[in-house]
């Protein structure tokens, strides 16, 4: 089955959501195992993600079960 447009749309909140965790942890590792060169690099990957992630966070809420 073909992902509809709407159903990507639903889903790019949490999607977001869980990027940001993902660059949290490789923020973790370009300080611990790179000695902090190009550590930056996931802040600057961070930030669309957190508006795309904020912009969504109703439909995040309601497909986890919350609705406000």
């Amino acid at each position: 089955m073909r992902p509809t447009p709407r159903r990507c749309r639903r889903l790019a909140g949490p999607a977001a959501t869980a990027l940001i965790a993902f660059l949290v942890f490789a923020f973790v590792t370009q300080l611990t195992a790179m000695h902090g060169e190009n550590a930056g690099t996931p802040f600057l990957f961070m930030v669309p993600l957190a508006v795309i992630a904020w912009n969504r966070r109703a439909e995040t809420a309601e497909l986890l079960g919350r609705r406000r």
